[in-house]
């Protein structure tokens, strides 16, 4: 019984990556279409203003959680 509760969690595992990697590059390949259609378009401002937001998620996805705001951390 347990080995057939590990199958089936694996299957599960396999099938949310699989959706969750379709999500990703779905949006991926939608952003592409877009900065592609801005810059055939030459909508300069608008190609400028999305690549800086593009850049300001990327530093901001990377920065780390500062601990000391954590809810854990705070003394009440």
């Amino acid at each position: 019984m347990e080995f057939v509760l590990f199958i089936m969690i694996i299957n599960a595992t396999f099938t949310m990556s699989a959706i969750i990697s379709k999500l990703i590059f779905t949006y991926l390949i939608n952003e592409i279409y877009y900065l592609a259609y801005l810059s055939f378009n030459n909508l300069k401002t608008e190609l400028l203003y999305h690549l800086l937001k593009l850049y300001l998620t990327m530093i901001f996805l990377y920065m780390d959680y500062p601990l000391q705001y954590h809810p854990r951390h705070i003394n009440l």
